[in-house]
């Protein structure tokens, strides 16, 4: 399956309401880990540790975007980070599955190479759950 036609969105000031920002070139989805922590209580005498599943969390999502220090796209991104706004997010995937995600922006990067377009990779740090969904 390809990537083409994926969306990614932030909510307006209207709460469920998305607008899709434009000239993304790609998207990385936040990943969810979970960390174990140790189980082994004094009692045990067989000398095997035991572990239980800690909290999940969700690490960085970020996005590439052809870089243009004027575009609509990059005026936004910047102007929540020196803001330090968290807002809600909206990733779809062709077929209309969804990841919506809370989450505040952590870095902003430019590339700007000799022989290619310059490009922009944006940072986002999610503030708590990941909702998934298929519509």
């Amino acid at each position: 399956t390809t990537a083409l036609g994926t969306i990614f969105a932030i909510e307006s000031v209207s709460p469920g309401i998305y607008t899709t920002l434009a000239d993304i070139m790609s998207i990385q989805e936040p990943e969810a880990s979970m960390g174990p922590w140790d189980d082994t209580l004094l009692s045990h005498t067989d000398g095997i540790k035991r572990r239980g599943a800690g909290l999940i969390e969700y690490g960085p999502a970020s996005i590439t975007i052809s870089y243009d220090g004027e575009s609509t796209t990059y005026t936004t991104i910047t102007t929540q980070f020196l803001t330090r706004t968290s807002k809600n997010y909206k990733i779809t995937l062709p077929g209309s599955s969804t990841r919506i995600f809370g989450a505040f922006i952590t870095s902003i990067s430019k590339e700007t190479p000799i022989d290619d377009k310059m490009s922009c990779t944006i940072e986002f740090t999610p503030a708590g759950a990941v909702t998934e969904a298929v519509v």
